[in-house]
């Protein structure tokens, strides 16, 4: 059949796009001037905290506007995660840097396939708003990932959140009189560099889900 009606949206998808990559390449410009005083437990709940409000503000949206907005945020976190998580590799072993490749790549596939297999008409047939709700299981599972399943180092900072004072890396080593080079890494197995890669995908997944959500709905 031949195509005689073309659909014009106000919006293009280059929209979707440009709300997708600016916020990142923002923060991977910006932040190196920066982020190296906020401690990486503070950058972690900030990604974590985006991530949950990018799903929410998409899921509940009833413009394109405010759905844009959501995309937005997670382009920010994402854009933090990945120079936050890339920050921590030098202290564990160097598999992690392959593991974050391979989790990067991953995430584009399993993000991908999972969407596939829960809106797929002869599949599970789920909407994409309901798919956004049950992605708010993400935030979830990556807060674990890094708190529990990740192994810290002693020679990373942790900050307290009942205490302010700590999320300030270097103001906390000023008070306290830490040294900068203190600790001399994590000598683990290969299963935390595992751990990165299941890091990255949660951080990843978010983005694809987004532009897919957006192209079905009409955005």
């Amino acid at each position: 059949p031949s195509v005689i009606t073309r659909e014009w949206h106000l919006l293009s998808t280059g929209s979707v796009l440009l709300a997708d990559i600016i916020p990142a390449l923002l923060i991977k410009i910006t932040a190196p001037m920066f982020i190296h005083r906020v401690s990486f437990g503070i950058r972690h709940s900030v990604v974590v905290f985006l991530q949950a409000a990018c799903f929410l503000i998409v899921g509940i949206s009833g413009s394109t506007w405010l759905a844009l907005s959501g995309v937005v945020l997670a382009s920010f976190g994402s854009g933090l995660g990945e120079i936050s998580y890339l920050a921590l590799t030098p202290n564990y072993p160097s598999t992690v840097v392959a593991s974050w490749s391979s989790g990067t790549g991953g995430a584009g596939l399993i993000g991908a396939s999972t969407y596939a297999l829960l809106t797929d008409s002869k599949l599970l047939a789920i909407s994409p708003k309901h798919i956004i709700f049950v992605m708010l299981s993400l935030p979830i599972l990556f807060s674990f990932s890094y708190w529990s399943i990740l192994q810290i180092p002693r020679s990373i900072h942790r900050a307290h959140f009942l205490q302010p004072s700590t999320w300030n890396r270097e103001r906390s080593r000023r008070t306290t009189g830490e040294s900068e080079d203190s600790g001399s890494g994590f000598k683990g197995t290969d299963e935390t560099g595992e751990d990165s890669s299941i890091v990255e995908v949660y951080d990843s997944i978010d983005i694809g889900v987004f532009g897919r959500v957006l192209h079905q709905s009409g955005i």
